[in-house]
């Protein structure tokens, strides 16, 4: 008994511990980086580019995490892809970041309504997809497409983060982006964030294992010869049967 609640205070202690430096650093380096990346943003936009996975790495080293990464070799050199990935955790972005410094994210609309940080994050690759209204969601998919001529595109078809550690419906809008473009898709399966750090727990977990499986892509042709619900599946099935929390 003596033993199981000193191993419930050494538990508590070190989540308590991990969490407040987790946050505490963050919040610290944010605060000092943020001037530099508005600087950047406005006057050497490509420099983020390099700046990206700096800053993602940063943070892993922040919450002593190391990501375990596999197939790798599944990306061509000089290819351009539609990135599509589960959405465990407020991780999810920094990651895909880290891997493709160069694509744009496609970012949910309410992002566009916050003063100074809708154009530092518009400048810095991010597309605004606007789920209301008929002509602002075509114009922001039309944009997207018009971006994957020269760049990859990352997108999160759930739309937000999951609630219960389930892999969400994927909402089929990023298909019209498949359909209407050159992109191959590329999807991606990331494993333990959740636990992590769940939208809704305060602190984070220190024992969880990280790790990002990079998937076979599928490209065009395979694209062009199958419907909407058979794509779904095709997209969703190594997502989802690599899935651990």
């Amino acid at each position: 008994m003596i033993f199981m609640a000193l191993k419930r205070v050494i538990r508590f202690t070190r989540l308590a511990y991990y969490t407040m430096v987790m946050y505490l650093i963050t919040h610290t380096i944010v605060f000092i980086l943020f001037p530099i990346w508005f600087i950047l943003t406005f006057f050497r936009p490509k420099v983020i580019c390099l700046f990206k996975p700096f800053f993602c790495r940063l943070l892993l080293m922040i919450v002593s995490k190391e990501v375990k990464i596999s197939g790798l070799n599944n990306i061509e050199r000089g290819k351009h892809y539609l990135i599509v990935s589960n959405y465990p955790s407020f991780h999810t972005g920094f990651m895909l970041m880290m891997l493709f410094p160069h694509a744009f994210i496609v970012a949910h609309s309410f992002m566009s309504k916050v003063p100074l940080i809708s154009y530092m994050l518009k400048r810095n690759g991010f597309v605004y997809a606007h789920h209301k209204g008929y002509f602002r969601t075509k114009q922001a998919i039309n944009e997207i497409i018009f971006r994957s001529k020269d760049s990859s595109i990352i997108i999160l078809p759930e739309g937000k983060r999951t609630h219960d550690g389930n892999i969400q419906e994927f909402k089929p809008g990023f298909l019209y982006i498949l359909r209407h473009s050159s992109l191959d898709l590329l999807p991606i399966t990331l494993n333990g964030f959740y636990i992590l750090k769940p939208v809704n727990r305060f602190y984070m977990e220190p024992d969880t294992e990280l790790e990002i499986i990079i998937h076979k892509p599928i490209n065009q042709s395979t694209i062009k010869t199958l419907s909407d619900k058979q794509l779904l599946t095709v997209i969703r099935n190594p997502i989802e049967g690599f899935y651990k929390r």
